[in-house]
């Protein structure tokens, strides 16, 4: 059991002590699980078994694993992109560290990038919202399938605490 404590920050991947550790999606809501990915293939799995999920999470948990690819970059590519063939944002950021000579430099600008487009986005939104309104959400677009923020569930978050969304239903 987490002992986080309410409204800090928490994201679904982190680089760290040259492993990318990614929040075991399938362990939540009951338990935070973190799996440390030292190899492609261990990214390549938590990709293909559902560990990562968010189209914007998978794309950036593969330029992560492409640091590790360890001078074979080629086939940590095709073995990434066979995960989810149509991941768009997957195949967008595996050409972004194609070639690339700081991987991790990329990928972790990729991620700050991703963070600072779902709060434009989020604020966008949420300027939409009327104060008292309510809201009906079922999609996973939250901060755990981004860049930290969340895209439709970003909205919400940051139309909730200008005050303007009184409250939300999550089916």
């Amino acid at each position: 059991m987490s002992t986080r404590t309410p409204g800090t920050e928490i994201q679904a991947l982190r680089f760290e002590d040259g492993a990318l550790m990614v929040l075991d999606q399938r362990a939540l809501p009951e338990a935070e699980r973190w799996i440390r990915c030292e190899t492609v293939d261990d990214v390549a799995d938590c990709i293909r078994t559902l560990a990562v999920r968010g189209a914007p999470a998978i794309g950036l948990a593969a330029a992560y694993g492409m640091v590790l690819a360890d001078g074979h970059e080629d086939e940590a590519a095709e073995l990434l992109r066979s995960t989810r063939p149509t991941a768009v944002n997957l195949a967008w950021a595996l050409e972004q560290c194609r070639g690339a000579t700081d991987v991790l430099a990329v990928a972790r600008r990729l991620h700050r990038e991703q963070d600072k487009a779902d709060r434009r986005l989020a604020g966008l939104g949420a300027d939409l919202f009327e104060s008292g309104t309510r809201a009906l959400t079922h999609c996973n677009a939250g901060a755990l399938a981004t860049g930290g923020f969340g895209t439709a569930g970003g909205v919400l978050r940051a139309a909730w605490e200008s005050g303007r969304l009184a409250e939300v239903w999550v089916d």
